[in-house]
């Protein structure tokens, strides 16, 4: 009988955690209603000012927090960099923690990376509104706003291309 009792047991907690996984990745991505982006004002790198909905309104945006003290950040920018350069989807990078501004775009163009907008949120206001905390954080969002996919880590050329996808409408 109580061989019974521990098969039941781990068999729920099985069933729980196949569960868990499920939610957490319908949370994580899929072309569904993440709900607006939230709209941000800021200074890019070369001192234009310049709204996220600016961005967004004619073909959509990638927007991606992104700090380059993480091991494998260059991919990241350049699997997206890559995937956009097909699109007419604008590439806005806010860059986590940097202050000097010569440095980052030589850090952009050593890996060939090529961005729309790159704005330095070294003080943390724009990545607070967002609630972030870590990074790298994707955000894909279609031309009317709506966050249509979001990433919580390195994106191969693949997945790049899957939630453009939810965005442009191919």
């Amino acid at each position: 009988m109580n061989w019974m009792k521990t098969l039941l047991i781990i068999l729920l907690i099985i069933v729980l955690g196949i569960s868990a996984l499920f939610v957490v990745g319908s949370l994580m991505g899929g072309d569904k209603d993440n709900g607006q982006a939230v709209e941000f004002t800021a200074e890019t790198v070369q001192g234009e000012k310049i709204s996220l909905s600016d961005c967004y309104q004619k073909n959509g945006a990638v927007l991606v927090f992104f700090d380059r003290s993480q091991i494998k950040s260059a991919a990241l920018l350049q699997n997206i960099s890559a995937g956009i350069s097909e699109t007419d989807v604008r590439f806005v990078l806010v860059a986590q923690g940097e202050t000097e501004s010569t440095a980052f775009s030589e850090y952009l163009r050593q890996n060939n990376v090529t961005e729309d907008v790159v704005i330095s949120d070294s003080d943390g206001q724009i990545a607070a509104k967002y609630n972030i905390t870590t990074c790298p954080v994707t955000y894909f969002i279609n031309a009317e706003g709506s966050v249509r996919a979001v990433s919580l880590s390195n994106l191969n050329p693949g997945s790049v291309e899957k939630y453009l996808g939810y965005i442009t409408n191919k």
